[in-house]
């Protein structure tokens, strides 16, 4: 996916990447970072994904995106496209965030990445 992400940015089409599982969307993210240098996330979703390995209650890689993009978790896959991080933490914005784990949030409140909760 990173692959595809960034030879379409470099072919001058802004890729839309539509997936089954948010873990797809590690290699979409890898792929643009790689190709812009510096890039934003808006991330619309009522869970931030943005758990560890060592903190995720159910261990899946689908909860992760966000730790990874910004070089937390796996090394396999923090470092996918060879580079780490993809994303800094002030070009990231949560939208619609309401189910969070508490590690999950503590992590994000570290960082200070922006969440914006549904009213």
């Amino acid at each position: 996916m990173a692959t595809l992400t960034t030879e379409s940015i470099s072919e001058g089409y802004i890729p839309i990447i539509l997936g089954g599982d948010h873990s797809a969307s590690i290699g979409s993210i890898a792929g643009a970072a790689q190709k812009s240098g510096r890039m934003g996330l808006i991330w619309l979703d009522c869970h931030p994904d943005a758990n560890l390995p060592e903190t995720s209650p159910s261990g899946n890689i689908h909860g992760m995106t966000i730790a990874i993009s910004l070089g937390f978790g796996y090394p396999e896959l923090v470092n996918c496209a060879g580079f780490a991080p993809k994303l800094t933490p002030e070009n990231i914005f949560i939208i619609g965030a309401k189910d969070i784990d508490k590690p999950e949030e503590e992590f994000l409140q570290k960082f200070g990445v922006k969440i914006f909760f549904p009213l």
